[in-house]
């Protein structure tokens, strides 16, 4: 595989856990975990049919209406979309919002764990907030060898901060931040700190007031830009900031990743698109003294970043692409009905095709 991975090589990761699999059909539960979507469905329609379902009436139970609309917009509009492009009608499945789920029926996610992906379909979901940001790199970037050598990281405190169980899973990278803002204030190469705290007391295992302490201000992309080397911690999911990262002349510094996207996180290579560091973050200093006395290597790495998001660059391939995976999916996925509510709800997506 090259650093920049091929449009065969993305399709066959987004639609992996049906691409080498033959026609099937598979029933739905009334408990499925996503949305029950027809592709010629408006968004009104999508709302008034979301309840058919408990999980649509989860989502709505959680969030405002005006919330749950941008949700439908965000996360299925899309998908209808491609569908329509390819000239397909069938029925599909999707999950709203951030995920590391294991889907257990063929449908279409945001992001998926890479060791448990279950079932789900990776599309461009949630795509400005994910991409956007990388046409800004080149107009506050600038070269390698203008940049300082601090180690430098802003995010939320979104994760996984509390563990009330032995066998739960472990923290969120984030997590740890609380630590190390406390080591890096008596440093002058770290400024690492949270630049939003939104966890309420019953949800974080150390006292909330260390969660603040550890609160630093907003620095906008340009001021991190400023630093050869950026810390990238995945939150709810995958981390919003790593593709215009990785557009970037700035090294990411990060934990191997455990959750996939469109942008292909699976694909990273250690000491070849980001240099690794341990999941609770324990040797930071030591990966961050090696990224100094390496920095040839790490301007290499910097290199290889961007040629890796060269491949996402062209609107048209990406259409093309998010197409050929509604293809293969209405190619290879019948859904029939599980339940009584799964057969009303598979009724109203699929209209009178079905």
């Amino acid at each position: 595989m090259t650093d920049t991975p091929s449009f065969d090589d993305r399709l066959a990761t987004y639609a992996a856990p049906i691409a080498g699999a033959a026609s099937a059909t598979y029933d739905v539960p009334d408990t499925v975990e996503m949305a029950l979507c027809g592709p010629a469905m408006t968004v009104d329609a999508m709302l008034e049919a979301l309840p058919d379902l408990p999980y649509g009436r989860a989502q709505a139970s959680k969030f405002t209406p005006q919330r749950l609309r941008e949700l439908v917009e965000t996360y299925v509009t899309p998908v209808s979309r491609a569908f329509l492009e390819a000239g397909r009608l069938q029925p599909f499945l999707a999950r709203l919002g951030d995920n590391r789920d294991a889907m257990s029926r063929p449908g279409f996610v945001k992001s998926r764990m890479i060791d448990d992906p279950g079932q789900g379909v990776l599309a461009p979901l949630n795509h400005a907030r994910h991409f956007s940001p990388v046409a800004e790199v080149a107009g506050v970037d600038r070269a390698y060898a203008e940049k300082d050598d601090r180690l430098v990281w802003r995010g939320a405190t979104t994760g996984r901060f509390i563990r009330a169980e032995p066998d739960a899973p472990p923290y969120s990278a984030r997590y740890h931040v609380h630590r190390l803002a406390g080591e890096g204030a008596a440093r002058d190469d770290w400024d690492i700190g949270y630049s939003l705290v939104t966890r309420p007391q019953h949800l974080v295992d150390v006292p909330l007031e260390t969660i603040h302490a550890a609160a630093r201000p907003h620095l906008s992309m340009a001021q991190l830009l400023g630093s050869k080397f950026l810390l990238v911690l995945e939150g709810n999911d995958v981390s919003s900031g790593l593709k215009w990262i990785l557009a970037s002349q700035s090294v990411p510094i990060m934990p191997t990743p455990t959750v996939e996207s469109w942008a292909c996180e699976a694909m990273l290579r250690p000491f070849v698109h980001y240099v690794p560091v341990a999941s609770d973050l324990s040797d930071l200093a030591q990966v961050h003294a090696w990224c100094r006395d390496n920095d040839a290597t790490c301007r290499d790495i910097a290199r290889a970043g961007q040629a890796f998001m060269a491949a996402f660059a062209d609107p048209h391939i990406e259409q093309r692409l998010f197409r050929a995976v509604a293809e293969t999916y209405a190619d290879r996925v019948t859904l029939a009905p599980g339940g009584p509510e799964a057969r009303a709800a598979l009724a109203r997506a699929a209209g009178p095709s079905w």
